[in-house]
Order: C-alpha cells, then sequence, then structure tokens
C-alpha cells in the first residue's frame, strides 16, 4: 500500500481497478479465501430489522427439514434468507435445558426427602380406652397421645358421642399430677379429632371429655364444667 504521507486519488489504488473491484494484488497480500469475502456484495449489507426474531421464532430446523434441504441440490446455489442453525445445535441445547431441569427436580425431591426425614417419626406413646361415666348412654372411644416436637399430639376416635351445636361442644382436659387442668380443644362430634397440648407427657396423669357451652370472655365459666362424659387414665411410667 502507499505509504503514509502519500494520497492516492480515486482510481490510482494499485489494490482495485478502476472500477473499484480488488486486483489479483490485494488477494496475493491478504489470501484468496479473505479477498473473496471482502470482495462479495453481501458482506457490506446490513440485515433487515426484524431478521434475528424472525429466526427465533421460527424455531430449529426438523430432521425432516434437514433432509429435505440435503436432497434438494438445485437450492445450493441460492443465498439463504435467514442464517439457519445446524440441528446437533438445536439439540445439544436442548438436552443442556432438560439437564438443568432434571437437576432441579433431584435438588427439589432431596430437599423435599430430607425435610421429612431430618427428624425420625414421632411414636405413639400411650392408646387407652375412655370410659363413659354414664352422663351420656351408650358412648366409648379411644385416644391416641403422640409426644412431638411441640408438645403432645392427641388423636381421639369417639364417633359415639352426638353432635353438639348452637354454641355448645365438647372439649378435652388434660389432669396434671398437681391437679390442674390443661384444656386441648374443642370439637363437635368426635368421629376423628386431633387435640394437641403444650405439655410434658410425663406430668399427665389423666384425660377428661367434658360438656361445655359458649360463655363471655370475661365470665368466670371459662374453666372445665365438671360435666365429665369420658375419660382415661394414664399410667404412670410414662415418659417423654
Amino acid at each position: 500500500m502507499a505509504n503514509d504521507d502519500t494520497i492516492l486519488p480515486i482510481g490510482d489504488d494499485p489494490y482495485t481497478d478502476e472500477e473499484g473491484r480488488l486486483t489479483n494484488l490485494f488477494a496475493d497480500e491478504v489470501g484468496g479465501d479473505i479477498a473473496d469475502l471482502l470482495a462479495d456484495p453481501t458482506m457490506w449489507e446490513e440485515p433487515p430489522r426484524g431478521l434475528i426474531d424472525e429466526v427465533i421464532l421460527a424455531g430449529p430446523p426438523t430432521a425432516g427439514d434437514a433432509a429435505t434441504e440435503a436432497s434438494d441440490p438445485g437450492d445450493a446455489d441460492e443465498a439463504p434468507l435467514a442464517p439457519v442453525v445446524p440441528l446437533t445445535r438445536w439439540r445439544q441445547v436442548r438436552a443442556g435445558l432438560v439437564g438443568a431441569a432434571a437437576a432441579i427436580v433431584l435438588l427439589t425431591g432431596a430437599v423435599v426427602l430430607f425435610s421429612t426425614t431430618g427428624a425420625p417419626p414421632a411414636e405413639t406413646a400411650f392408646t387407652g380406652e375412655l370410659v363413659p361415666t354414664g352422663l351420656i348412654p351408650d358412648v366409648d372411644g379411644e385416644v391416641e397421645v403422640i409426644p412431638v416436637q411441640s408438645g403432645l399430639q392427641i388423636e381421639l376416635r369417639a364417633p359415639s358421642l352426638p353432635r353438639r351445636d348452637g354454641g355448645e361442644f365438647y372439649e378435652g382436659w388434660l389432669r396434671l399430677d398437681d391437679d390442674r387442668l390443661v384444656p386441648v380443644g374443642t370439637f363437635h362430634e368426635g368421629g376423628d379429632v386431633t387435640l394437641w397440648a403444650g405439655i410434658e407427657l410425663e406430668r399427665v396423669v389423666a384425660m377428661t371429655i367434658t360438656l361445655e357451652q359458649a360463655v363471655p370472655g370475661s365470665s368466670a365459666d371459662q374453666a372445665s364444667s365438671g360435666e365429665v362424659v369420658l375419660k382415661v387414665d394414664f399410667p404412670d411410667d410414662l415418659s417423654g
């Protein structure tokens, strides 16, 4: 090329002819492949607006499309309207996405499994038959006491208890070794009831089910009514 201090007039460039086409001298210096690429006018054209969006919306070519293109040699000389992403590349991308999704599923499953198996399952500490007092005839039931992290879970099954409504209900109570009562919950019927108590198992000596009714919050009648329907004594050797 010309020296830095030499300005060549148009048409005097040794690397182009009079029409501006690259000469063999240029190809000899930079290589024929590069010269051919630079001489291709399509290399200097800007792609139309929206071309990238069209390629993305078109999606990857299918195996059928690839086979059709390969079997039609007549289209070999036609310039493609849009760059074609190789089918193998799309398969690699899809495989990567599937692998990432599988990893997320496995991680989620591991978290769920850990959360459900991180602590040993709670075991039943006591199962007892509820004894009727005669206040309501022909009733019975049983309780299952399960120590848990928050206290005691008490499963009550007494389907023979008649339903109580209209502000009337049943209430469960635990009697402690100092003769105090701890309420464990209220219910309308005893078919399948879960009660809770924030107390240590070794302190419980008995459980009772009483007849209760709603009273004002300031009433002294918030305590047990004393109308015991069912009861069960706890053995002395229970521990939490």
